[in-house]
């Protein structure tokens, strides 16, 4: 894979999936590319193979975000929980001090306007 300066490198990126009951690893994918934003779909299908069934529920990290992710949950009707990037960054205290960023933000569908969450004066 790539490093941030492009630089090819021997290095690989590792998912697992673990039950929540049985704190027991269902599943491990390991790929080569720089990112695994689009491996969600290899990484729960081993994992559903090996435990023999569709789970109801699954919980992943807020890289897997994205349109392929959410259709595998709605074509296999698991309800995906997914934090959206503000909520990873207000965890673990990493939001921006700028005044204008779209975290502080909150768009309202029915009046198409934003509401300013903490207006700093």
């Amino acid at each position: 894979m790539k490093s941030k300066k492009g630089n090819q490198m021997v290095a690989y990126n590792i998912q697992s999936v673990v039950d929540y009951d049985t704190k027991l690893i269902c599943a491990i994918n390991v790929t080569h590319r720089q990112t695994y934003h689009y491996e969600l779909l290899k990484i729960a299908e081993k994992a559903i193979n090996n435990i023999g069934k569709v789970p109801q529920t699954m919980s992943v990290d807020t890289i897997y975000l994205n349109e392929i992710s959410l259709s595998f949950f709605a074509n296999n009707n698991i309800n995906g929980l997914i934090p959206i990037r503000k909520q990873s960054n207000e965890r673990i205290g990493r939001l921006s001090d700028n005044l204008y960023h779209k975290d502080l933000f909150a768009y309202l569908f029915e009046q198409d306007a934003f509401l300013c969450l903490k207006a700093r004066f």
